[in-house]
């Protein structure tokens, strides 16, 4: 039988202690060993604001990242922290720059700080540039570039006024920019809109019809000089859809030998000058007859010409000239000009352009009426109304219905009949002097103080009636004391418009009366065919 030696065995356990001991000592210094941080180079990188990247480093322990700059920070998860920790291993951390504080003047740099255990070391420095000045960039409203190569064509003036043509210029908020341009550009800064307007200046020199031979520069730059762009500019001429007609002429009666009754007096011609691009334009002139109904009723059958009157072009002046009327009936016509673009657009079906038809309402209240469309009516020369030959009737009579106010109307006169001064019987008298269409006209001395020469006369006014086509109403001779002129064409009467075809006579001497003046009726071969002779009664 073996005995269990117990004094070994206490030797063997305290064996086992001894070791026990010296690894625990060993596995301790060992910890301690480990707990020393290892800490990567300093590397520097550069990540421009909005941008970002990853840092990458080795941890021997549990760590904490820090960035110094609210700018630079880390991304964790859906989060931005400048502050994040991980545990020891290899590491890669994304960071992201804004633009919070960046400035012109310094390029600003962030320092990323690694602590482990109780020691810190910066391992990164990141550099966030300085922002850079933009270049000038000008655009229209759709955003579309004018530079050196893509010059900017000012638009079209129209007939009736200017037109502009807006630019905006894409710079840093704040930036005062200043703007040179031709003398021949007009300029206007929108301030709520933070746009440029410019416009033809029509009071250069060049007329706003025609385009600019030579193109200019616009050019803006920034108040310290840096920065400017410089862009070419050219003026389009005239809206090419745009026309003006100067003078219109409205309602103008042509006399039965072709002539025009104005307000200036009898005129074998009615002129205009036409306002178009380049004075590219075409005339269309077409019948309209007005109806019992007051609607008119259009023919163009003559393609845009009317057989009686003739337009001649000369550049931008027009000239009409209508020929007699041997018709027997008024016959009437419009004479229009219309820009060349517009015109070559409804050319080959005229009527269907020119002439609209407007209808509204409902039941009993319904209405239509047609006429020349809206957005054609500037383009009218002149309406025309022209009456028949007459031949000259066997009496011819001579009546004074009013007295002329010259000045009044501008450049016409004002007609103002004895019954609308409250005249029932006329202060004139006419009566037979014995031969066939001879009278004497008295005077009644009421109206020798109305008709006496002054800054602003006023003429007694003597039409014939029963005249033929061609006659005309004048003075036999002059007479001192008596200035005579015609009063011939249309004017304000009564309140309305009436076409006048005499003569008016204003007293430039009352002391003594003149006698011996008399006004007569004249053909067209310049025999007198009636008489007036006029007596002013001082009593």
């Amino acid at each position: 039988m073996k005995t269990l030696n117990l004094k070994n065995l206490s030797w063997f356990v305290v064996w086992a202690m001894v070791c026990m001991v010296a690894f625990a000592s060993c596995s301790d210094e060992e910890e301690t060993v480990d707990e020393t941080p290892v800490f990567p180079e300093l590397k520097e990188i550069n990540i421009p604001a909005g941008g970002n990247d990853e840092i990458s480093f080795e941890a021997n322990m549990d760590w904490t990242l820090t960035s110094d700059a609210g700018w630079c920070k880390f991304v964790d998860g859906e989060f931005e922290e400048s502050t994040m920790s991980g545990k020891a291993g290899s590491q890669t951390v994304q960071v992201v720059v804004s633009a919070d504080g960046q400035d012109y003047e310094t390029d600003a740099v962030a320092q990323i700080t690694l602590k482990m255990g109780n020691q810190s070391q910066v391992i990164y420095k990141v550099t966030r540039a300085k922002k850079e000045y933009q270049s000038l960039v000008v655009t229209d409203e759709e955003g579309n570039t004018y530079d050196e190569t893509h010059p900017l064509t000012i638009k079209g003036n129209l007939a009736t006024g200017e037109v502009y043509t807006t630019v905006k210029v894409e710079v840093e908020e704040g930036t005062q920019i200043g703007v040179e341009y031709p003398e021949w550009v007009i300029l206007r800064v929108n301030e709520d809109e933070g746009t440029y307007e410019l416009t033809f200046n029509t009071e250069s020199g060049h007329n706003f019809k025609y385009a600019m031979e030579e193109e200019g520069t616009l050019k803006f730059m920034t108040e310290s000089g840096d920065r400017s762009v410089a862009v070419p500019v050219v003026y389009e001429g005239m809206d090419e859809t745009s026309l003006g007609v100067s003078p219109s002429h409205s309602n103008v009666s042509v006399n039965a030998d072709g002539s025009f009754a104005l307000e200036s007096g009898k005129s074998s011609t009615l002129t205009s000058e036409i306002i178009s691009r380049n004075d590219e334009y075409e005339i269309v002139a077409f019948v309209q007859t007005e109806g019992a109904d007051g609607e008119f009723d259009y023919d163009f059958s003559g393609n845009g010409k009317v057989d009686w009157i003739t337009v001649v072009k000369n550049g931008a002046d027009v000239t009409i000239t209508a020929s007699p009327n041997e018709t027997g009936a008024v016959r009437d016509a419009v004479v229009m000009a219309f820009p060349k673009a517009v015109y070559d657009e409804i050319n080959g079906n005229l009527e269907a352009s020119i002439i609209e038809t407007i209808s509204g309402g409902e039941g009993d209240d319904a209405y239509s009426s047609t006429g020349i469309a809206s957005r054609y009516t500037t383009f009218v020369i002149a309406y025309l109304s022209q009456e028949p030959v007459v031949e000259q009737s066997d009496v011819i009579r001579f009546i004074s219905s009013g007295i002329a106010m010259e000045g009044t109307m501008g450049s016409s006169w004002d007609i103002t009949s004895w019954s609308s001064m409250g005249i029932e019987e006329s202060p004139v008298s006419v009566v037979s002097s014995g031969g066939n269409n001879h009278y004497v006209a008295t005077v009644d001395a009421s109206v020798i103080s109305m008709i006496e020469d002054g800054s602003e006369p006023t003429y007694l006014v003597f039409e014939a009636e029963g005249t033929g086509s061609g006659q005309e109403i004048g003075e036999l001779s002059k007479v001192d004391g008596v200035r005579g002129v015609s009063v011939n064409g249309t004017y304000g009467i009564a309140g309305g418009v009436q076409t006048v075809n005499g003569w008016g006579i204003v007293l430039t001497s009352t002391n003594p009366l003149p006698t011996g003046y008399t006004i007569v009726v004249r053909g067209t071969d310049g025999t007198v065919v009636a008489s007036c002779e006029v007596v002013f009664n001082a009593e």
